[in-house]
């Protein structure tokens, strides 16, 4: 089944993942960036019921996206990675990497990756803190519909 197919599977409510991942895992050999992703992706949601220990799985899925997220320059892979470096998933946590991958995913357009980078210059996490700059992101992603965004800002009086 091609990369195509194979997401369409994944995304399906009663998809077959297991021939989803077949593909995946067959793509991924063949240095394709977008079966990276998703390998990566079942790998840290433990979505084939992995038989590899908890550690282990999480630090082929980060190395997953973080491959795909520098060579594929893929946003979804970039906002992945940074998760994984915001809390130490397979990798060690590190703020200030984690900044850099939600600022690729946000430059991008993703709306996770904008409040992100927002929320960590408002408490200056990874990056020296910015209340302006933080609040600005913030409040352009709650804009655009962002619901982590809109209750920030509501729970801080910050108006929209």
């Amino acid at each position: 089944m091609s990369i195509e197919e194979a997401i369409k599977q994944h995304d399906l409510k009663d998809g077959n993942i297991c021939k989803a991942w077949e593909s995946f895992e067959f793509y991924s050999k063949l240095g394709d960036m977008t079966a990276k992703y998703y390998k990566g992706y079942y790998l840290l949601k433990n979505l084939m019921k992995f038989r590899d220990n908890k550690e282990d799985r999480l630090k082929r899925a980060a190395n997953l996206f973080k491959e795909a997220a520098d060579e594929g320059d893929m946003m979804k892979a970039q906002l992945r990675y940074a998760n994984c470096l915001c809390k130490g998933t397979g990798v060690i946590k590190n703020s200030k990497l984690a900044h850099k991958y939600f600022s690729k995913a946000a430059d991008k357009g993703s709306l996770e990756a904008i409040f992100n980078v927002g929320n960590m210059y408002y408490k200056g996490i990874g990056v020296n803190k910015n209340v302006k700059e933080g609040i600005i992101l913030i409040k352009s992603a709650a804009y655009k519909g962002h619901a982590h965004a809109i209750k920030f800002c509501k729970e801080r009086g910050i108006p929209l």
